[in-house]
């Protein structure tokens, strides 16, 4: 025999009490038409009572499932960067021909405020990077982003990962990236080759600084103790 759900044997319990409570009632006051005013009252703003109540609830829960989606997120992204970020970071930073002017604006330290990281995403964003290499500098991040192809390809497929858009944008440039550095002949680029390398390495290390610069803010804001071990390992430090 199918047992009956709690919620049914619930509501029939508060209909039994009602129906108890107004026959106490008209046994004690004997005053049956002011009940059936009362309880005609009642019934009238019950579906506003039920549509305020379930816009309140909603509201709620809403707000619950986006933090606790945003909590996965920064999860997520924070595997991302012990197994990849902060190495390929590193590695990418090496390109960089203004390296030693762009990184003071990086050197994060356990003072640092809300204004010091947006600060820092606005200097990100309007900062003209100037990519070099060579082919040992091309090597090394083709056969880096290869040994993590599958780390990035069961990232990529978690379905979380699909409401963050700007992480999404990210994963892709490392993807294409990668595709470029395996489908050329590193050794031998022409010009245009090189050319279109730069903008793809451009475009991964512009998004990845700033990915970085949010997970710091978030360890400091959430996991300090995290945030003391990142600091060790700030590519902008060395």
């Amino acid at each position: 025999m199918k047992k009956i759900d709690w919620h049914v044997k619930f509501g029939v319990g508060l209909v039994l009490l009602s129906v108890v409570l107004y026959s106490l009632h008209y046994v004690i006051f004997h005053d049956a038409h002011h009940l059936f005013i009362f309880m005609l009252g009642e019934l009238a703003f019950l579906p506003l009572e039920v549509f305020i109540v379930g816009l309140g609830l909603e509201k709620i829960m809403e707000k619950r499932e986006k933090a606790h989606l945003i909590e996965k997120l920064n999860m997520i992204i924070g595997v991302f960067f012990t197994e990849v970020g902060t190495e390929l970071l590193e590695k990418l930073t090496l390109c960089d021909n203004k390296m030693c002017k762009f990184k003071t604006n990086l050197k994060i330290t356990k003072e640092w405020s809300d204004r010091d990281f947006k600060e820092a995403l606005e200097v990100t964003k309007n900062y003209n990077f100037e990519i070099d290499f060579d082919v040992k500098d091309l090597q090394e991040i083709k056969r880096f982003l290869c040994s993590k192809r599958d780390f990035l390809l069961k990232l990529l497929e978690n379905p979380n990962i699909l409401e963050h858009d700007s992480f999404t944008y990210f994963l892709t440039a490392v993807f294409h990236l990668e595709e470029e550095l395996n489908f050329r002949d590193i050794s031998n680029l022409s010009l245009e080759e090189k050319e279109h390398i730069k903008e793809d390495i451009i475009r991964v290390y512009s998004s990845i600084i700033g990915q970085w610069i949010l997970y710091m803010k978030h360890l400091k804001d959430n996991f300090p103790f995290l945030f003391n071990s990142a600091l060790l390992t700030n590519p902008f430090t060395r």
